[in-house]
């Protein structure tokens, strides 16, 4: 992204959707590889059509988890999809391989990823598997050396095509657990080593409303309930300021 931003005082982004999962009000939507590619790229020719400027975030499937079908260039048809609705006919269909270089579009995209704790498949307790996942989830496009247990999860797939790709939500109690929560140093490790932008979840200590609750605390924000301190102030000192220091900053 810092390329295309070279020449440009003010870079404008729109993200499509965030964390995508399957509806709950209208069962009748399919949620899978070949729509989600369909609805991304109906969008982005959209966007693209009135400013040609703007660059267009693309998140993933399973609450913004996993891109692999995309950047490792796997039929649509047929590429694993945790939760997706199965294309039961698939094998049989003309395979359908995203290939991004094709839309006049291509260098104005990027994708975007998350990571929880809570993921529900993804091996959230090993700092080398967790490398391995984000590889193969989407971080290959970045073209960054695979980890070394891509050998144990044995689904490494090198990307068709380099492509900028950013960790846009993780998190985790800002309190003591932070500083040794393996999950969140891994993040911090990964992004690190590959040099790789990140947004936390989340700067505001508070909502207004939130799950039918009014003035609602939020114990995972950097900042606390009144928003004019740090929640957590040994965590902003000892572990986010010293992440950010270390950071590769564009200039």
């Amino acid at each position: 992204m810092a390329d295309w931003a070279k020449g440009h005082s003010n870079v404008v982004s729109m993200s499509l959707h965030n964390e995508l999962r399957r509806s709950l009000n209208d069962t009748t939507l399919e949620y899978n590889w070949v729509n989600l590619v369909g609805n991304y790229t109906a969008a982005t020719d959209a966007i693209h059509e009135v400013n040609s400027d703007i660059l267009v975030s693309w998140s993933g499937m399973q609450f913004d988890q996993d891109l692999s079908a995309l950047t490792s260039g796997l039929n649509l048809n047929v590429a694993p999809c945790y939760k997706c609705d199965a294309i039961r006919d698939g094998p049989r269909r003309e395979p359908i391989i995203f290939d991004l270089a094709e839309h006049p579009w291509a260098n104005k995209v990027f994708y975007e990823l998350h990571m929880y704790s809570m993921s529900e498949d993804q091996d959230t307790g090993d700092c080398d598997i967790i490398k391995a996942e984000l590889y193969r989830n989407g971080f290959n496009a970045l073209g960054i050396q695979k980890p070394e247990a891509c050998d144990i999860i044995d689904d490494c797939p090198e990307a068709v095509r380099e492509t900028p790709v950013v960790m846009t939500e993780f998190g985790w109690a800002q309190d003591v657990t932070l500083l040794n929560d393996t999950l969140q140093n891994c993040i911090k490790e990964f992004t690190l080593e590959n040099n790789i932008s990140w947004a936390v979840w989340s700067l505001a200590g508070s909502y207004r409303i939130r799950s039918g609750g009014q003035d609602v605390d939020d114990t995972w924000a950097l900042l606390n309930h009144e928003w004019d301190d740090w929640r957590y102030p040994e965590g902003a000192e000892t572990w986010w300021q010293p992440w950010i220091e270390d950071m590769h900053k564009s200039e």
